[in-house]
């Protein structure tokens, strides 16, 4: 009886406690040494940017300040007007100018690429 419990915990236990607090996780390919400062003008990858699809409108509303990120960050362009009349984070502050706004909007920002932060970071990890 006790060969069975130290099998049973050793075979069905263990592992699945194993599972709880060890990573299964395992890279699929190797790693290309591209940069994504590189690519993110290529269309080929985006930023989460918080947007609205509503009917009527050719293209999403922003819902965030896209002040302070690359526009190519966005994922579509309108040329004829750009971005602002997409942008919702306008109009609440116009409908609200009277009276205080508490924070409604997400914020989304970038930080730009760094040659010397990226060398930085390589030869921490090294």
């Amino acid at each position: 009886v006790v060969l069975s419990v130290v099998v049973f915990m050793k075979l069905v236990v263990q592992p699945a406690i194993d599972s709880i607090y060890k990573s299964t996780y395992e890279p699929d390919g190797k790693d290309r040494d591209v940069d994504f400062h590189s690519i993110k003008h290529l269309h080929e990858v985006g930023a989460y940017v918080p947007q609205v699809k509503e009917m009527g409108f050719d293209q999403p509303l922003l819902a965030c300040d896209i002040s302070e990120i690359d526009p190519d960050l966005i994922g579509w362009k309108d040329n004829f007007k750009g971005f602002e009349p997409h942008n919702l984070v306008k109009d609440a502050h116009e409908v609200s100018a009277a009276k205080p706004m508490h924070r409604v909007f997400s914020i989304v920002k970038e930080w730009p690429f760094s040659a010397a932060a990226s060398g930085s970071i390589s030869d921490a990890a090294g």
